[in-house]
């Protein structure tokens, strides 16, 4: 990552790029989509990194399937793109960026519930993305109003929604804007 789009995804350029460009999502983003939306059956998280997602995820009740193709620590070795039949009734992700759409692409081809992924707000604002949103509209799409600390370094900048594709449902998504979850919003 170059030090501009380090800085704008909210790191210090002077810090280099976290190892395989992995960001660790913030507990708050998750629990914002929780509090939003519910699941049915198990969830399998593809790229669990370190199990921030997971974690918050199971905390919630949710059975949680977790792999990654650079495990650490959590979950098992396996790459998404290698998976021909779906682990789990939902997939709920932070994909790299790099990887979104073919991970899109491939998540939506195992028939999930629903998919939902963690993404820059502006995911969509790209002309050569225009023809996956025609192809597969999101059902719903969740802006946060708060901005996503990745590197936890009190200085973020970069502006992310949770997009979520429901089967069956092809539509104009439903926006529905998520505001950062406080310890008297959370259940459990």
């Amino acid at each position: 990552m170059s030090g501009l789009g380090a800085m704008m995804a909210g790191g210090n350029p002077a810090s280099g790029p976290t190892p395989r460009n992995w960001y660790r999502t913030p507990e708050e983003a998750t629990m914002a989509l929780v509090l939003a939306e519910s699941f049915d059956g198990i969830i399998h998280e593809c790229c669990c990194g370190d199990g921030a997602i997971a974690k918050v995820l199971e905390t919630h009740g949710y059975k949680v399937v977790a792999n990654d193709i650079h495990p650490l620590g959590y979950g098992v070795k396996r790459d998404f793109f290698t998976i021909e039949r779906a682990v789990g009734h939902n997939i709920v992700t932070n994909p790299p960026f790099d990887l979104a759409e073919k991970m899109i692409r491939h998540g939506l081809t195992l028939n999930p519930r629903k998919m939902a992924f963690l993404l820059k707000a502006t995911y969509f604002h790209a002309a050569n993305r225009i023809p996956l949103f025609n192809e597969h509209p999101p059902a719903t799409i969740y802006p946060l109003t708060w901005r996503l600390d990745f590197k936890n370094l009190g200085k973020p900048t970069m502006e992310c929604a949770w997009f979520v594709w429901e089967r069956g449902v092809k539509r104009e998504p439903i926006y529905k804007l998520l505001r950062r979850p406080t310890a008297e919003s959370n259940p459990h």
